[in-house]
């Protein structure tokens, strides 16, 4: 029987006065570091197709564009009955839940808006950024796994399955449907269930998408437009993958209206969408030789 338990963390990292800092705002803030540093270091390796002072302007502001943007699509899909008995909830990030749909959607915005008023290209402003786009999973997901929050599906026979505190109402929820909930909780004496550790699966993946599509965009930067649908394909299996075992009853995916089919069909959306565009200005490139 699993023994595993997640230990639970203050999740203000500071207090000095007033001013109190919390685990979100520290890894988001490193993220954006990350980014920045990453995103430097590509494009001056492929040539540097986006001015230095531009590429950090696009950054920064993006940085905050994605937490807004994330947070919103969180707010307005998967918690839509917190927004309508508090609104304000959009504001507090720092409790956690973002939507990847959300960033991408902000993010593009940022790069049509950007290119249309500097006169540069979109797909190559987005080629120099999209390296940095898992870089904000990795930054959103470590503030999870700070926080003990996030957690995956149920896996009684998970041989590293984690029991996590903070999960014992909808633990409770669950065991009061099904008997065999009831006798696992019991067997284990902690009153929790065990569940996929899934805020570190995302981080693991994150770091593995970052790498790719930095490879991607050093390997084909002749070709532009082909990291943005890189990243797109990514993007989209790395939702499908996060929702297969964030789902508690797979019969869900296939409920017509049910938020998991709305996220599978997005999934689907954004990998037809990236290969799309990979085909498109492969073949764009080859024409031009």
């Amino acid at each position: 029987m699993t023994t595993l338990i997640y230990p639970l963390t203050d999740p203000v990292v500071f207090s000095i006065g007033p001013v109190t800092g919390n685990w979100y705002g520290l890894w988001f803030e490193v993220g954006i570091l990350l980014a920045t540093v990453y995103c430097q270091w590509l494009n001056k390796k492929n040539g540097e197709k986006v001015k230095r002072e531009d590429l950090g302007f696009l950054i920064f502001t993006g940085a905050i564009l994605i937490i807004a943007g994330s947070r919103i699509g969180y707010v307005l899909t998967a918690a839509s009955y917190r927004f309508s008995a508090d609104p304000y909830a959009v504001l507090r990030f720092w409790e956690g839940g973002t939507s990847l749909y959300g960033a991408l959607i902000a993010s593009g915005l940022l790069l049509a808006v950007y290119a249309r008023h500097s006169g540069k290209s979109f797909l190559s402003l987005g080629d120099t950024l999209a390296p940095a786009g898992f870089i904000a999973v990795i930054a959103a997901s470590a503030g999870d796994i700070s926080n003990g929050v996030h957690w995956g599906s149920v896996s009684p026979d998970l041989p590293w399955a984690v029991l996590f505190p903070l999960s014992g109402c909808e633990d409770a929820a669950l065991s009061a449907e099904c008997s065999l909930y009831r006798t696992i909780m019991e067997q284990n004496g902690h009153g929790l269930l065990p569940r996929h550790p899934l805020q570190i699966y995302e981080f693991l993946l994150g770091l593995v998408l970052t790498a790719a599509v930095g490879f991607t965009a050093s390997m084909k930067r002749n070709v532009t437009g082909y990291t943005i649908g890189v990243f797109l394909v990514s993007s989209g299996i790395y939702k499908l993958l996060i929702l297969m075992l964030q789902t508690e009853e797979i019969q869900s995916l296939l409920t017509p209206g049910s938020r998991e089919v709305t996220s599978l069909l997005l999934g689907a959306i954004t990998v037809i969408g990236g290969l799309s565009l990979m085909q498109v200005v492969t073949g764009r490139c080859r024409t031009a030789f």
